[in-house]
């Protein structure tokens, strides 16, 4: 029973009791985030994967956009794409204006070589957000495994202007330039040399040096940086009169006895690269020193998908018995492929 209370003392009563209910009801509110979210934002989302599968089954949680996209990632983390692909899709579905989730589900279609839905992914994205780092990023990528170098450079280029500060950008336009090294004369998209090339290429590392801040990214340029000077030094001296498709030089000078390469491990193929059927050759440039070792690599024709990193790998456990001249060992590059087929 309530004392007995005169109005105003009554209804300054009530109103303290109304206060403290609502407070009470926004701290529960501001507290209530579901563990599964939780692991999301730590970045551990295939921690929460189950959490997540048995929360967007619930009325509380299935059309939470937020969700379906932790459950994407967690999918994609896992190397689930099918099932990546259909929790992206329901958070588009859910959220249409959300650009982060188009990306997302650009992503992983682009992973699985669904140029066309993922580039119309990311045209929606960018429509939403024009300098979304990711959707530029991810569109210049998907253009330049298309053959499309000029286009990507481009974007890249907007990438770049839109966000300064981001390594990736001036990362893949240097990228796109070098592979243009080697392009049929005839290809739209023209040929450079490799020095003038990796010249280009150099100048735009040197730009992002000087703008790059975060301690991960300024590595990222600088190693680069020093990678394709080493080789734009190497052709500015002696550029190859053809680029060959073995580690062996056709024809040697006089008083030069030829690189020998010794043992040359296949790369490997990649499950993302065989489930995408991804087939073609990666042209590698690489430093054969004279200590016997492979000094630097250099990809100029790219395939993606992990192959990538695989022929490069392979690339760098070549063995090889060093090229002399006159008797003394010295250091050569040479173009080295690794082709990959389904069949």
């Amino acid at each position: 029973m309530l004392p007995n209370l005169n109005l105003r003392t009554l209804s300054i009563f009530v109103l303290a009791l109304l206060f403290t209910h609502i407070s009470c009801v926004w701290l529960l509110a501001q507290q209530k985030e579901h563990p599964a979210m939780t692991l999301c934002k730590a970045g551990k989302h295939k921690e929460a994967r189950g959490a997540l599968e048995i929360a967007v089954k619930t009325p509380e949680y299935k059309n939470d956009g937020e969700m379906w996209n932790c459950l994407g990632l967690a999918f994609y983390q896992g190397d689930d794409d099918k099932g990546a692909r259909k929790a992206f899709e329901k958070a588009v579905d859910i959220q249409p204006a959300n650009a982060v989730f188009r990306v997302n589900l650009a992503h992983v279609l682009l992973m699985n070589r669904k140029i066309d839905p993922a580039q119309s992914q990311l045209k929606k994205a960018l429509e939403i957000d024009p300098k979304n780092p990711e959707a530029l990023y991810l569109q210049s990528l998907s253009d330049s495994w298309e053959g499309k170098i000029d286009r990507a450079i481009a974007t890249s280029e907007t990438l770049i202007g839109f966000h300064p500060a981001d390594a990736r950008g001036y990362i893949l336009k240097a990228d796109l330039l070098v592979s243009r090294i080697g392009l049929s004369s005839d290809s739209k998209d023209g040929t450079l040399d490799e020095a003038e090339s990796l010249t280009k290429a150099v100048d735009v590392l040197v730009e992002g040096k000087g703008k790059v801040t975060d301690p991960s990214g300024t590595k990222a340029i600088a190693d680069d940086l020093e990678n394709k000077t080493i080789f734009r030094d190497y052709f500015r001296r002696e550029r190859p009169t053809a680029i060959t498709t073995t580690a062996t030089p056709a024809t040697a000078e006089p008083g030069v006895t030829k690189l020998k390469v010794i043992a040359k491990q296949p790369a490997r193929y990649t499950d993302r690269a065989r489930q995408a059927n991804v087939q073609g050759t990666i042209r590698i440039a690489v430093l054969f020193g004279s200590n016997g070792r492979i000094l630097h690599t250099l990809l100029l024709k790219r395939l993606g998908y992990g192959l990538d990193e695989q022929a490069s790998s392979a690339a760098r456990q070549i063995k090889f018995e060093p090229q002399t001249k006159d008797g003394k060992p010295i250091s050569v590059v040479r173009i080295v492929e690794y082709t990959f087929n389904i069949y």
